[in-house]
């Protein structure tokens, strides 16, 4: 599920264009968004295993803001919340073992994407008092987006293949991005929508230093003209044609992201792989992984 996380980041970080990153002459940079208010509303809570004095005093101040925004037949603002907390929880991709910023929701919507991150330096502030008021860009202040403990690369590459692959077919690269856009922002908007009220509660002070996007870099793909890029856009643009629908279509993708970057390890692994082979495109049948069914013939 991270490939896929980390895939659809880069995408929308780019705001869904592939072809950056595979030369010098296009964009490297993209957007990561950060979205603490979403994930310490959905994930931070008492069985939180690594507590910090700032993000107590954030949820505080987090939940006070909702609360003001919460409208009730009872005037029981709080059930509300829990039952919005719930049905985002509901969502959670991956959690099992993990501190809350480093936990994750399945993409239902592009609201529901975030970047990896880190609280450093916890230990530290164990017992410490934040005084009331606290501004926003102190609370966040220790949260890195760079630690790469889950978000490893393969989405990062993944966005670099399809964008090589896609390099001499225009069509299918708008094809791609353009399904991939549509399935995260023209589905499930009530819960994007409801994402984005709880996000925007967090917002900080005009002009502060949490205020402004992170960006991350781009690394590089080797041999950039290697068919089997070609190969995997395809498989990508037919599997999106396929008219499933929304969360069925990302979840079976994630599937397919491993499946290609199995097949990628494998192809570049084999002994026979060379730039020149990879250039001219005999690769796809001198570095063709050894396969059970290859024995009957």
């Amino acid at each position: 599920m991270e490939y896929l996380l980390e895939f659809l980041n880069v995408l929308a970080g780019f705001e869904y264009e592939l072809g950056q990153g595979v030369d010098g002459a296009t964009r490297q940079e993209y957007t990561r968004f950060t979205r603490l208010g979403l994930r310490r509303f959905v994930f931070y809570d008492e069985r939180e295993k690594t507590r910090h004095p700032f993000d107590e005093a954030a949820r505080e101040q987090l939940l006070a803001a909702l609360q003001q925004q919460v409208v009730t037949g009872d005037g029981d603002e709080q059930s509300g919340l829990d039952l919005a907390r719930s049905l985002l929880r509901a969502f959670s991709a991956v959690e099992a073992q993990r501190s809350w910023y480093a936990k994750s929701l399945f993409p239902a919507h592009h609201n529901f994407l975030f970047w990896e991150a880190l609280r450093k330096g916890a230990t530290k502030y164990k017992g410490r008092r934040v005084p009331a008021g606290t501004p926003h860009r102190m609370l966040d202040a220790d949260i890195a987006f760079d630690a790469r403990n889950f978000f490893a690369r393969g989405g990062e590459l993944y966005y670099l293949m399809l964008s090589a692959g896609t390099e001499n077919a225009p069509d299918r690269r708008q094809r791609i991005a353009g399904r991939l856009q549509e399935l995260l922002n023209e589905h499930n908007q009530a819960l994007g929508l409801l994402a984005e009220i709880v996000d925007q509660a967090w917002q900080p002070e005009p002009g502060s230093e949490n205020g402004r996007d992170k960006t991350g870099r781009l690394g590089w793909l080797p041999d950039p003209d290697c068919p089997l890029y070609a190969l995997i856009a395809e498989d990508v643009d037919t599997f999106l044609q396929a008219g499933l629908v929304p969360l069925e279509t990302l979840d079976l993708l994630a599937h397919l992201i491993g499946f290609h970057l199995t097949l990628y390890i494998y192809h570049r692994a084999h002994p026979a792989a060379t730039p020149a082979r990879h250039a001219d495109g005999s690769c796809q049948q001198t570095c063709r992984p050894a396969l059970v069914v290859d024995a009957m013939d």
